[in-house]
């Protein structure tokens, strides 16, 4: 694992650390860790202890990569099917 690997996974981490690195209001550093776990960039799981607890980490390189593709692939279909419907002659 690489130290950018492991300063990213420690910062991730701490939500304190983000907000403080990044100048963000906890609010809205939350929104964005939101975001990109919804976008599959960060795993969040919960700890098991006695109060609730997250760890987060950034997702790996090999996952982002099948992650990408996986949506290339289907931008390229969603956008072949509307080229045949503009050539066929349909609205979109």
């Amino acid at each position: 694992m690489t130290q950018d690997r492991k300063s990213f996974d420690a910062l991730l981490e701490k939500i304190e650390g983000l907000k403080k690195a990044s100048e963000l209001s906890e609010r809205l550093l939350r929104m964005h860790v939101a975001e990109l776990i919804k976008k599959g960039f960060v795993k969040r799981r919960v700890l098991s202890d006695a109060r609730l607890k997250y760890e987060y980490s950034a997702t790996p390189p090999s996952h982002l990569a099948h992650l990408l593709i996986t949506k290339l692939v289907a931008f390229d279909t969603s956008l072949r099917a509307k080229k045949k419907d503009i050539i066929a002659g349909t609205r979109i």
